[in-house]
């Protein structure tokens, strides 16, 4: 229970950018981000003032396919049927997005932080 004048920290990934279209075909979160946004918006006013909110990208590195599969996994390990079916069109996807660098491949991820206070 947040008290009065609190605040929350609410962190969520974008349905967008190279590493979303990556693992799109394995599950595709269009509508559950839509929906978690509109739950924010919904509290805002009524419940929650919104003091800020940002847009930024966090890089996710990957040496080779078999670690981007891991992190899919990671996620959701029920994931795994998908993935194998899915896995020639998947590394070609992984070789062709994505920024190559010295490091390896990097995606990134475009994710929203919203800080809302309670109304008080």
């Amino acid at each position: 229970m947040l008290v009065r004048g609190g605040a929350a920290l609410i962190v969520e990934p974008l349905a967008e950018g190279a590493w979303f279209e990556l693992v799109r075909p394995v599950e595709d979160e269009t509508a559950v981000r839509a929906r978690a946004y509109a739950s924010i918006q919904a509290v805002l006013g009524n419940l929650f003032l919104g003091e800020s909110e940002l847009i930024y990208r966090s890089p996710l590195r990957f040496d080779n396919f078999e670690q981007a599969a891991a992190r899919i996994l990671a996620v959701d390990p029920a994931r795994g049927p998908i993935l194998a079916r899915l896995r020639p069109e998947l590394e070609r996807r992984f070789e062709t997005s994505g920024d190559a660098g010295p490091e390896g491949r990097v995606f990134y991820q475009p994710s929203r932080a919203n800080l809302l206070r309670k109304r008080g």
